[in-house]
């Protein structure tokens, strides 16, 4: 049948994705993600700098995408089924989101009503998912994976901890030498342990399926020990600033080597977590993902090693280093590594489309990866250049803000990009090609 066209059930519609209840927080992130870009971009001319800039990132955009994503992969990991319900998605995201804009509103107009308001939204909304996903763990019907869930209230917990550190540091209730230890506690509950235990949890069974890979074998039960190290240590890192901070003489500098040891515990669990996800993502050739994903993992371990040196030799102006490595060569990156895989799924409503979409995912993936991260890269260098040599590298830095801006249009752009015409008689993406070639070549699976 040499002339039989083998179109299989492409052109049959789909139901919806399993990912489906993630839609608003994705849209609300997208959203808050170019606006934050784009205050960075015009931050001369627009009041809050960076501060709003931050904020932006890690309430707009990390903040929905970790309650969404968390209660999500709770259910999924312990044999529960995805969540469905889309209109109550709708809901916490739009409370999320009137928060998040109350809380920076009244820091721009000093209306500490206002600020408080978007605090206690944002404190409610977190400690309702927090109840939800211990409701899920304890009703696990697969226990192997219910210790990732146990890791994401620990994150929580970090976060509602952040929260009230940041929100006293805000209204000014902390003064004098406390007030550097308080800010730096709540700079690494919002960093290493809202979103960095997070993420080191989920991408040890997630971040293989990014990859159409398999797991290492192992790694999970090395992730579990690694990880719940990493909590308790992040524990000691936040009290050892404080202290360290605050206190003077012998105190402070006992709570400095406590917090570095700590640090250094919670490096060593980065390190076992990234380095089987790195070593999944070099062995893999089917995903356009595995560049983003090495790259992550490199600045991961990057991040903490420059924290750990920042917080040694009390050099508070490297977090601003911390900061970009670990905000965007980590964060944002993964998330965009994420839309794109889920892109397929949630805009393809059948395999035709999908298949356009994997294709454009699948271009220019390696180019799109360097052009982030040489953004990356160029900040870190000229930031590090002022910090180490008082010098002024304010045009570098641009020029380095700007390849990340073209570098996060070029992985937007595959996901959001309009499908136009498609026809489903045509195999465009490399995954399709290799489905359908099968091993006898004539098109079948």
């Amino acid at each position: 049948m040499p002339d039989e066209k083998l179109t299989g059930h492409r052109a049959v519609s789909l139901g919806g994705s399993p990912f489906a209840a993630t839609v608003p927080a994705v849209v609300s992130a997208i959203g808050f993600g170019l606006l934050a870009l784009g205050w960075l971009l015009a931050a001369r001319w627009l009041p809050g700098g960076r501060w709003v800039v931050v904020h932006l990132f890690t309430l707009g955009v990390l903040t929905t995408l970790i309650a969404a994503f968390t209660r999500h992969f709770a259910t999924s990991f312990t044999g529960q089924g995805a969540p469905t319900d889309v209109r109550r998605a709708i809901v916490a995201a739009v409370v999320l989101d009137a928060s998040v804009i109350a809380l920076l509103a009244g820091r721009l107009t000093h209306g500490r009503a206002l600020l408080g308001l978007g605090t206690l939204g944002l404190l409610g909304v977190i400690g309702t998912n927090l109840a939800a996903l211990r409701r899920a763990r304890h009703a696990a019907r697969a226990p192997r994976f219910v210790w990732i869930v146990r890791r994401y209230e620990d994150a929580h917990l970090a976060f509602l901890a952040g929260a009230v550190a940041g929100t006293t540091v805000g209204i000014g209730a902390v003064e004098g030498s406390w007030f550097a230890g308080v800010r730096d506690a709540h700079l690494h509950l919002n960093v290493l342990g809202w979103s960095g235990l997070t993420v080191l949890a989920t991408v040890v069974v997630f971040g293989p399926a990014l990859l159409r890979a398999r797991m290492r074998p192992g790694a999970d039960g090395r992730a579990s020990t690694a990880l719940r190290a990493a909590a308790v240590a992040l524990a000691v890192v936040v009290v050892g600033l404080v202290v360290a901070g605050g206190a003077a003489g012998d105190v402070a500098r006992v709570a400095r080597v406590a917090t570095v040891l700590a640090l250094m515990v919670y490096g060593w669990a980065v390190v076992v977590v990234v380095t089987a996800l790195i070593g999944a993502a070099a062995s893999s050739d089917r995903s356009p993902l595995r560049w983003p994903i090495i790259a992550v993992g490199v600045w991961f371990i990057a991040g903490v090693g420059l924290d750990v040196v920042a917080v040694a030799t009390v050099q508070r102006r490297m977090f601003d280093i911390v900061g970009v490595v670990l905000f965007v060569g980590v964060l944002a990156q993964l998330i965009l590594a994420v839309l794109l895989h889920l892109a397929p799924q949630l805009r393809g409503r059948d395999f035709a489309s999908r298949d356009v979409i994997l294709h454009r995912t699948e271009r220019f993936a390696r180019s799109r990866t360097v052009l982030l991260n040489l953004g990356v890269l160029v900040v870190v260098a000229a930031t590090t250049v002022e910090v180490l040599g008082d010098l002024v590298t304010g045009p570098s830095v641009r020029v380095g803000w700007v390849s990340i801006a073209l570098g996060i249009a070029a992985h937007l752009a595959p996901a959001t990009w309009p499908l136009g015409r498609v026809d489903p008689d045509q195999v465009r993406s490399a995954s399709a090609a290799r489905y359908r070639s099968g091993p006898d070549q004539e098109g079948r699976p």
